[in-house]
């Protein structure tokens, strides 16, 4: 995935939401998506 895909582009693309964006205790903000063919990816960024 390169950057500037937004959340509502990677759906219609046919990935699957497994967890929404959420800030984790860390300092990350993550959410994780699953692909049709069984693949799972956790996708974060920096808080600060």
């Amino acid at each position: 995935m390169s950057r500037g895909h937004s959340l509502p582009d990677l759906v219609g693309r046919g990935t699957i939401i497994l967890q929404a964006p959420a800030a984790k205790p860390h300092g990350m903000r993550e959410f994780l998506v699953g692909t049709p063919n069984g693949h799972r990816m956790m996708i974060g960024r920096g808080l600060s």
